[in-house]
């Protein structure tokens, strides 16, 4: 138990502080003169990444600002590309938002957090699920075998 204790003392920090959700929204970019469509793949307070339904080269959204619409939300956010890369068949592209608003900020913690429903009720493990838990983290320790430093979404419902 000790040793367990001291293995989740020196455990690999999140990549990000924000928490990334799993929603899908429809979203338009204004690159330049250029109006391209997607579909989020994951949202959160600091950035997004986006489907998108043509491939453009990966120098495309370097040092330029990008404007970009959550559809549905009607909300409209300036951003600049971070990461690039194919996944699933569809090119996505990671964006961080440059500056937000009071206002765009109070809108995307309502889009994140705030919808009836989103919740998942997850049960805690019981006492041998608990025991196997443990051996797990003794056996496989993170610092060890999962050194990635990838964001991954955290799953909601879709309302």
């Amino acid at each position: 138990m000790i040793g367990i204790t001291l293995l989740i003392l020196i455990d690999v920090p999140k990549a990000d502080m924000y928490e990334w959700f799993d929603l899908r929204r429809i979203v338009k970019l204004r690159v330049g003169e250029q109006n391209l469509w997607g579909v989020t793949t994951m949202i959160s307070e600091s950035g997004l990444e986006i489907a998108l339904t043509q491939k453009l080269p990966a120098y495309f959204f370097d040092n330029q600002p990008i404007n970009i619409e959550i559809v549905e939300e009607n909300l409209r956010l300036t951003c600049e590309g971070v990461n690039t890369g194919f996944k699933d068949d569809f090119f996505r592209v990671r964006f961080r938002f440059k500056t937000v608003s009071l206002n765009q900020h109070r809108r995307l913690v309502e889009m994140l957090f705030c919808r009836p429903g989103q919740w998942k009720h997850q049960n805690a493990p019981g006492e041998l699920h608990s025991l196997f838990l443990i051996f797990k983290i003794l056996l496989k320790p993170r610092i060890l075998f999962n050194r990635k430093v990838n964001v991954i979404a955290m799953t909601v419902s879709q309302i």
